[in-house]
């Protein structure tokens, strides 16, 4: 099976001369289920953003994901990491854990509700932070598992939003949040009915960018005199991809809003930094195939989740019979795409 291919812009606005010295700021940005073909397929229409970044930036036409499954928790672990699944821990959104005897989440803490505690590698920020105590590593995204997991293990703040209350969010594992998020969430003042469906509009991704803004002024990161690392994760494109697929309309649409989203955050770093005062790079956690029902690979079908642990179970038995143990299963769980079998 061929990974998914990504794309990887890196935009160094220093000159020769400085690149020897740390950025002040250094930003990552992961697009959550971009695909490569999208700044060639949509190249002319863009004019913000990823117009700048491919035309300024050096382009990796070549980079690859080198990992199976290409989900969103261990690709970005991945990113921030440079390590494999079977490194840093984090092999799935899900995945069944033996010793538990259950399936748990990637950035599922039993003590403090989210947090790194699966993910066994350190990140770009841990080795910021053990390198220089006094930088600052900030994450923000539209999903947990990205700003947990682009933040690390020893992250200042990682915000995510909270669809329940329309709210970007964190947990004990990086502290009280600042006076100044809690404004912000209060100035959002979503309405209930709307909370859920904002996720799946490009005006998510615009107020996440809109955050890590806030979260460079209020923090002053890159203005203290030592290298300090935004993260940034944007997750509608993932979300539309889900629903509607890459070729869809809505994708399109939620590209050139993005576009033009990136553009205005670019020029913001510009006002505050200049446009040789900060490192960025941008790239994507994971692709996505097209809709199995627009596909034009042969045989394409769709797989359809519902009942399949089920029908697994009832094959198993008809070849093998019922498990010795009174109560068993052979088949523990399924997470795609995995199946776990009790191999007892």
């Amino acid at each position: 099976m061929r990974t998914a291919s990504i794309l990887l812009v890196l935009t160094l606005s220093l000159p020769l001369a400085a690149r020897a010295a740390a950025p002040a700021l250094t930003v990552v940005i992961s697009v959550d289920q971009m695909r490569a073909d999208y700044m060639t397929r949509f190249g002319k229409e863009f004019t913000g953003g990823f117009a700048r970044l491919a035309r300024e930036g050096a382009v990796y036409t070549h980079a690859r994901h080198g990992h199976v499954p290409t989900e969103t928790a261990p690709g970005h672990a991945a990113l921030m990491t440079g390590c494999f699944p079977s490194q840093h821990g984090i092999v799935g959104n899900e995945w069944w854990d033996k010793k538990e005897g259950r399936a748990i989440y990637a950035v599922e803490d039993p003590e403090r509700w989210r947090g790194p505690v699966n993910l066994e590698c350190p990140t770009l920020g841990d080795a910021l932070k053990a390198s220089s105590t006094s930088s600052l590593v900030v994450s923000v995204s539209g999903k947990d598992r990205a700003a947990i997991l682009m933040g690390g293990h020893k992250a200042d703040l990682a915000l995510w939003y909270d669809r329940s209350s329309g709210q970007f969010v964190t947990s004990g594992v990086y502290g009280r949040m600042p006076d100044w998020v809690w404004l912000w969430d209060d100035a959002l003042r979503i309405p209930v009915d709307q909370r859920e469906k904002i996720a799946s509009t490009p005006r998510l991704d615009a107020m996440t960018l809109e955050l890590a803004a806030k979260a460079i002024e209020q923090s002053r990161l890159g203005g203290r005199g030592v290298p300090d690392l935004l993260s940034i994760s944007l997750s509608v494109t993932d979300i539309l991809g889900h629903a509607y697929g890459p070729d869809s309309p809505q994708m399109r649409e939620q590209l050139l809003a993005l576009d033009k989203s990136l553009g205005a955050f670019l020029d913001s770093l510009d006002q505050r930094f200049g446009r040789d005062g900060y490192a960025l790079a941008l790239s994507a956690d994971h692709g996505v195939t097209p809709l199995p029902e627009e596909s034009a690979a042969p045989g394409a079908l769709r797989l359809i989740s519902k009942g399949l642990e089920r029908d697994l179970e009832a094959a198993l038995r008809a070849k093998l019979g019922a498990p010795p143990k009174a109560g068993a299963s052979w088949v523990l769980d399924v997470h795609s795409p995995y199946v776990y079998l009790d191999l007892e």
